[in-house]
């Protein structure tokens, strides 16, 4: 997104930092609706036609590289259907006032690439990959099934229950 995001910055007419600026918001914000609606749609149609292998935070046990990486290909495709609808409403005129709006209080081009590059980043992609994150997991209570291998260990009697199941000894 970032390659994306300063390619279009130079691509648009005015100054590239606040075109930059506006395009990561965007991407921030209803791009993240949109990534979120896509993978909602992809998951109910994974699960419609049980393509086990693009399920989300499902791996198999061992994990397997082939479902990771047809799953980070399936968001890769959503990332990039995202960034060309945000591009699309990127075309509309009212973003040249919006663009002089947002960094207007800023007059030193140095702040404004500190601001523009790292800062608003910074807290914005923290958020974002909290968020996305969350879309992309499995939550703990939609996978767990009755495993005392993977059931939390409270005090050493459930350490020895659980080795007694497995009929091992306790070192």
């Amino acid at each position: 997104m970032h390659f994306a995001n300063v390619y279009l910055a130079d691509a648009f007419r005015g100054d590239p930092c606040t075109w930059y600026l506006v395009s990561f918001l965007l991407d921030s914000t209803v791009g993240l609706l949109f990534i979120w609606i896509g993978l909602k749609l992809s998951q109910m149609i994974i699960t419609r036609y049980r393509w086990s292998i693009l399920s989300f935070g499902e791996y198999g046990t061992p994990p397997e590289i082939r479902k990771w990486l047809a799953q980070s290909l399936l968001y890769m495709l959503v990332m990039l259907i995202t960034k060309i609808f945000i591009t699309l409403i990127m075309q509309f005129n009212f973003w040249d006032q919006v663009r002089q709006i947002i960094l207007y209080p800023i007059k030193d081009p140095q702040v404004e690439i500190a601001v523009v590059m790292f800062i608003v980043p910074l807290v914005v992609n923290t958020i974002i990959f909290w968020v996305v994150d969350n879309f992309l997991k499995k939550s703990i209570k939609e996978t767990n099934v009755y495993n005392p291998k993977y059931r939390p260990i409270h005090n050493e009697s459930d350490a020895e229950f659980i080795l007694d199941e497995r009929n091992q000894t306790a070192y």
